[in-house]
């Protein structure tokens, strides 16, 4: 698994839009922003949906920060619209479609054995590097990622603008 320090890969994936749109995604585009990327396991998953669900209601306070949330599975795109307009329902930010699994196996999250992506979340620093790392079983996945990564995210900001102090945020925020 990639950790601190570590350069995201700089591949283009392609990526369904909250907008329903296909699109081109460039790991090397937006340098100067900063980036959470979460992964998670299949699409049309009781888990995996309450898993994206809560990045998605933290998606303003995600926006606050200046951060992209890019979210990632082994499904293809087309089974992220299929999913979105079957069960899902618009996210947002987009959803890249990672079926030849190479974004999976270059951030190491790939499982082997099932062929599926594990549940992480990677904030990756405005230069493209990893600056925090949050990982959960599929039992703890769903409630506390979104929540776990939305935290780092302050975190690193305040530690890089030399604050001390950062904005709070109770576990009961969230729907």
């Amino acid at each position: 698994m990639l950790s601190i320090g570590q350069a995201i890969p700089a591949i283009e994936v392609e990526a369904l839009t909250p907008q329903g749109e296909y699109r081109a995604i460039n790991f090397s585009d937006h340098r100067y922003r900063w980036k959470v990327l979460f992964f998670w396991q299949w699409n049309f998953t009781i888990t995996c949906l309450a898993h994206i669900h809560a990045y998605h209601a933290l998606t303003r306070q995600f926006a606050e920060t200046g951060a992209i949330v890019l979210g990632a599975s082994v499904d293809s795109v087309y089974a992220h619209r299929a999913w979105t307009t079957n069960g899902l329902g618009k996210v947002g930010f987009p959803l890249i479609g990672d079926a030849t699994r190479q974004l999976a196996s270059r951030c190491g999250v790939l499982s082997q054995e099932e062929g599926m992506a594990k549940y992480a979340t990677f904030i990756i620093e405005p230069g493209g590097h990893v600056a925090g790392v949050v990982t959960h079983s599929i039992n703890a996945a769903a409630e506390r990622s979104a929540q776990d990564a939305l935290r780092m995210l302050w975190r690193l900001q305040a530690d890089r603008a030399g604050y001390d102090q950062c904005p709070t945020l109770s576990y009961d925020q969230v729907a």
